[in-house]
């Protein structure tokens, strides 16, 4: 089996689990997992609960001798997780098929998640590893991100080079020989994220599974500035107030009308949240077993890795944030994990957190109309508010939320953020927040 997909987040997203699915089921000589890597690669960079399975596409290594071995007579079952890349390096290297070393019979069922995402090119490659009776499922999202493209395609070849997930959902199901599944059930979130999500199009039967999943904070809520709280970061109440966990959904629009792609206000407010989650964030309540936590909070890879994440559509305001953020929080294993917790829409595709913080940072009229097609596309902020398991928090600008586009394709589009904001979230408070002033804290009406 290969699993397989545009980056190796959304690999390991899916490879991740199934070491202890596995053991469920079968024994252990019954199966073997592989995790490959470049032979220079970065084991600290691979999902922790597959370090134990890393294989280096490596001729010399032990490990991918015994791949090889496996392959060709090895266990029941051997999972192999790749990028295409890597496959195609594991065809090449294998030596399972000596007369043709562009492919090789190695698997019989292919997984190829976030579909959308790998366009047909990297998809081939992957394709080059599979057996003649093979079976391929794509898993993908056509209201998500596409594959970044450097320059448009070509009138008429859009199919060609577009996503794989597209090739078989337009060309496949044309000739019936492919039959789309609807997966309407969300194991990630909960019923207000989900309720929410519909709204990008996906219609009433899409359902959370666990629909009262809430954030398990540790400790009473503060009333004053808590002990050892960064002096470069103002602390207020109303921080507090935001990461309440009853309240999944939040919006925090702002009057600021002169920033671009950097908003230190916004930072700052990132900063405060992600700072006054950090040693009391544990897990989640009314999820499955294993999402409760402990008694104690996350260390902090695992609170950057699976507890927080934060978005922005700008290098510029990831740098922003990132800076404060080096000094909130602590020193220690796991910090590089930071780099990866803050970072832009296209590489949080795949990933989930417990809690997600959109920061849109512009302000500037100018510059909003500027980036309209890119700040409104409804496939990008679906897939922000998605990543979220228990909340949801937008930071924008009220310019932004009230500005027209002048596209009608772009306008169409602009509704759902609009919606999130001005729709959705009726229920206003207004807050003095520290370097935003005054500020509309939207939540749902109860």
């Amino acid at each position: 089996m290969l699993v397989t997909g545009p980056t190796w987040t959304a690999i390991d997203n899916v490879a991740k689990r199934m070491p202890a699915r596995l053991r469920r089921f079968m024994a252990e000589d019954e199966f073997a997992i592989y995790r490959l890597k470049s032979s220079q690669g970065d084991d600290a960079a691979v999902a922790a609960e597959l370090r134990d399975f890393v294989c280096p596409t490596d001729q010399t290594a032990p490990r991918f001798q015994s791949l090889v071995n496996d392959l060709a007579v090895g266990p029941p079952v051997v999972l192999v997780a790749a990028t295409s890349h890597q496959v195609a390096n594991l065809v090449r290297k294998c030596g399972l098929s000596p007369n043709n070393k562009l492919r090789a019979d190695l698997f019989d069922f292919v997984l190829v998640d976030e579909a959308s995402q790998m366009d047909v090119a990297h998809a081939i490659m992957a394709f080059s590893s599979v057996a003649p009776e093979a079976t391929i499922t794509v898993v993908g999202d056509d209201k998500q991100m596409p594959p970044i493209q450097p320059v448009p395609p070509p009138k008429g070849l859009e199919k060609m080079v577009g996503s794989i997930y597209d090739y078989y959902r337009n060309e496949g199901t044309a000739a019936d020989e492919v039959i789309p599944t609807m997966l309407d059930r969300s194991y990630r979130s909960n019923r207000d994220i989900v309720e929410f999500v519909r709204e990008a199009g996906y219609g009433p039967g899409l359902q959370a599974v666990n629909p009262d999943q809430r954030l398990r904070l540790l400790g009473s809520v503060p009333i004053a500035e808590p002990a050892g709280w960064p002096v470069d970061l103002e602390w207020s109440p109303a921080w507090e107030r935001i990461l309440d966990p009853e309240e999944p959904l939040v919006a925090v629009l702002h009057a600021d009308d002169m920033s671009s792609q950097s908003n230190e206000g916004e930072a700052h407010a990132v900063a405060a949240l992600v700072r006054s989650l950090w040693g009391r964030l544990a897990g989640m309540t009314g999820g499955p077993p294993n999402a409760l936590g402990t008694n104690d909070p996350m260390d902090l890879e695992t609170f950057l890795r699976s507890g927080i994440g934060v978005v922005t559509p700008h290098r510029a305001q990831q740098a922003t944030v990132i800076s404060l953020l080096e000094h909130a929080l602590p020193r220690g294993p796991g910090r590089a994990a930071l780099y990866e917790a803050v970072d832009t829409v296209e590489r949080f595709q795949g990933q989930e957190r417990l809690v997600m913080i959109a920061s849109l940072g512009l302000g500037d009229v100018d510059q909003i109309r500027g980036e309209e097609e890119f700040l409104y596309s409804l496939n990008r902020f679906n897939v922000i508010a998605s990543r979220a398991q228990a909340k949801f928090i937008l930071l924008a600008s009220r310019p932004l939320i009230d500005h027209i586009p002048s596209d009608p394709v772009v306008m169409r589009q602009s509704a759902l953020i609009k919606h999130y904001a001005d729709g959705h979230l009726r229920q206003v408070r207004r807050e003095n927040l520290p370097r935003l002033g005054p500020c509309e804290i939207r939540t749902r009406v109860r």
